[in-house]
């Protein structure tokens, strides 16, 4: 049983999976956890899924593009969701995929 939020890990092919989960670029799923309303329940989930912590001998999510997105996944989302709420998922997940979004803007030209 989980007891803490963990830090999210994510990955070009978790985003990537994430996106066609949600049928929405990855500039979308940033506008809306940005927005006013925040994100829906079902960004949460799906973006918590993307980047869980590798549970055993699999990736969070998928290892590959091509492979099934990991059940496992998605019900330790609903754990946490239910345990902890919402608002401290969400403040879990954003800084965890900021600093992984950061990492994609490459280095600065000068």
């Amino acid at each position: 049983m989980t007891t803490t939020i963990p830090k999210f890990s994510f990955s070009l092919a978790s985003l990537a999976v994430a996106e066609a989960r949600l049928n929405l670029k990855i500039s979308q799923i940033i506008a809306e956890i940005q927005s006013e309303d925040g994100m829906a329940l079902r960004t949460l989930r799906t973006l918590m899924a993307a980047g869980m912590p590798p549970l055993g001998k699999h990736r969070s999510l998928i290892d590959v593009m091509a492979e099934q997105w990991v059940p496992d996944s998605e019900r330790t989302a609903d754990h946490l969701i239910l345990r902890f709420g919402t608002a401290a998922c969400a403040m879990a997940v954003g800084p965890d995929l900021g600093a992984f979004l950061l990492t994609l803007e490459g280095p600065q030209r000068g």
